[in-house]
């Protein structure tokens, strides 16, 4: 019927087959592009609020030295303990979540609210680390994106975002990160690690990813590891621990540790120290860092630790 109100002219055809794949080909692409562009744009946004957090907790921190000669601090590596953070005898520093010490900062009219980390799961926790005696402190957090923040903030560690006292640009620290103190700190990048880091495996995404090895050269996005003494390798030695095994070099499904399927191996091995991996598990106990996270026991995808509940946790003793 419609054929007779509307019939067909010559310049009339239908898309082919090849023109609608190229069409849909075309519309997945730019899709893709405007998806990770607004990521980006929303990691750069939490960025600034973790900046804008940390300058107005700063102010904060020296109005309550002005008046108390000191910062929050426990007062004695037993108090720091038992308030549930981590105390380095030989550093003599406290480390613990911020909101710990730093509720003072509130309850004494100091700040109006605490502030947190905009996503507030590991590794993006602030973490406050102050000295025995109160009178240096230094706040940590890595950013997601703003690699020039964290390398020229005036730290010592141009993979974390430091904030400190007037003498405290120096000031080691630990890092209370993803359950725990521990000198490991890993997360997923793009393109490239940061100074400092390793590159342990390459990702197709940040989850429902296929892995490849360290030495392949097919995947943008990175898991970068950082620890003194850290390494990587696809072999066992005296000093690494088994972090996963490969279905393949690459485009390749992964499995837990001690799963005999898979014949690739990746290894974190550590000169002058101790490092050991378990898992999968539903969350990484004090100590442990979370690595990655996995679909499953074998033939699993992988993700970034916000990816999948079955979290692989390493651990690497700072003190």
């Amino acid at each position: 019927m419609l054929k007779k109100f509307f019939p067909k002219t010559k310049n009339d055809r239908s898309f082919t087959l090849t023109e609608t794949i190229i069409m849909i080909s075309i519309i997945l692409i730019l899709t893709g592009i405007i998806v990770v562009s607004t990521e980006a744009s929303r990691a750069l946004a939490r960025d600034k609020k973790r900046i804008a957090h940390f300058a107005a907790y700063k102010v904060a921190l020296q109005r309550y030295y002005s008046n108390h000669k000191y910062y929050p601090y426990p007062g004695s590596s037993t108090d720091c303990t038992n308030a549930g953070c981590s105390y380095d005898n030989e550093k003599k520093i406290c480390t613990c979540p911020a909101h710990t010490y730093l509720i003072m900062l509130k309850n004494e009219g100091y700040l109006d609210e605490m502030m947190q980390d905009p996503k507030n799961i590991s590794p993006y926790i602030y973490s406050y680390n102050v000295d025995d005696n109160g009178k240096n402190f230094k706040l940590v957090v890595p950013l997601e994106k703003d690699k020039t923040a964290m390398e020229n903030d005036g730290g010592s560690d141009p993979n974390f975002y430091e904030v400190y006292s007037t003498l405290g640009a120096h000031l080691a620290f630990n890092y209370w990160g993803r359950g725990g103190v521990s000198n490991l700190v890993c997360m997923v990048r793009s393109d490239s690690c940061l100074s400092g880091e390793v590159l342990v495996l390459r990702l197709s995404g940040t989850n429902n990813a296929h892995a490849e090895l360290y030495n392949q050269n097919n995947y943008r996005y990175l898991l970068c590891c950082s620890a003194p003494g850290l390494g990587v390798s696809t072999t066992s030695s005296t000093i690494s621990t088994l972090l996963l095994r490969l279905s393949s070099q690459t485009n390749a499904h992964v499995e837990r540790n001690d799963q005999p399927k898979y014949s690739n191996t990746v290894y974190l091995t550590k000169s002058g120290g101790s490092i050991s991996c378990s898992g999968p598990k539903s969350s990484c106990v004090s100590g442990e860092v979370c690595v990655v996270s996995i679909s499953g026991n074998t033939n699993a995808h992988i993700g970034n630790c916000d990816a999948y509940p079955n979290k692989i946790c390493c651990k690497a003793p700072s003190f």
